[in-house]
């Protein structure tokens, strides 16, 4: 019994993400026109830009494809990831 609970709330958060892609693809476009070809998007690192890279790692892996059409979340993500002191706790 609780295998197969187990088994309909998985399948259930499934259907659930496979539909997040659609459901959040307006905002993203906002923020995407909103940081433009920026790092950041006030030109300096911001709280609004650890959210972005955060989530941008739960998008990649609800859907590559839908990842791949925003290229704003790796370039957000990569300057987070670069910052010298985020760097220094990912080389320790």
């Amino acid at each position: 019994s609780g295998l197969i609970g187990l088994l309909f709330s998985s399948l259930k958060i499934m259907k659930l993400i496979k539909n997040v892609p659609e459901k959040i693809k307006n905002k993203v476009q906002i923020l995407a026109n909103f940081y433009g070809d920026k790092e950041f998007a006030l030109g300096y690192v911001t709280l609004a830009d650890f959210v972005v890279a955060e989530n941008s790692y739960y998008i990649r892996e609800i859907s590559h494809e839908f990842y791949d059409k925003f290229p704003f979340l790796e370039r957000v993500r990569k300057a987070i990831e670069e910052l010298p002191e985020i760097k220094a706790n990912y080389e320790s």
